[in-house]
């Protein structure tokens, strides 16, 4: 990532997204990372969370910290995304950020937090964590 908080989007993500890749979702996501949607993904997210009733209060909440966190975002013509400074403060990235896709979304982390996580899921034990989890891999 640069100083203006620019990172590269590698080919092979930006061909999971149905337009290839020119606009997405960027937003906070748990674990401190962002979570990277594609518009259909989003919109179906949207939809299901707009489906609840603002009448909790956990549901208020919930809406309010999702869509203050929530920017679209357009690669620029060297295939750069820029995040803003909330969003790189969430996710508490530094220079080295690493892109991996989950399915149907890709996470940004820095890359010193990814390490440790991945890292921390070994020691525990792979099998063991998918077998805990009811994971047939």
């Amino acid at each position: 990532m640069d100083a203006k908080n620019r990172f590269l989007v590698p080919a092979a993500l930006k061909r999971q997204f149905p337009d290839g890749g020119s606009k997405f979702i960027v937003s906070c996501g748990r674990d401190k990372c962002l979570m990277i949607y594609t518009l259909p993904v989003w919109e179906r997210i949207e939809k299901e969370l707009m489906a609840k009733s603002d009448s909790d209060p956990k549901v208020r909440d919930l809406k309010a910290v999702f869509y203050d966190s929530t920017y679209e975002v357009e690669l620029d013509a060297a295939g750069r995304a820029m995040l803003n400074s909330d969003l790189v403060e969430h996710a508490e990235l530094k220079k080295d950020v690493t892109l991996a896709s989950y399915g149907d979304r890709i996470k940004i982390w820095d890359t010193e937090r990814y390490k440790a996580m991945i890292k921390k899921s070994k020691e525990t034990g792979f099998t063991e964590l998918a077998d805990s989890l009811g994971v047939e891999l």
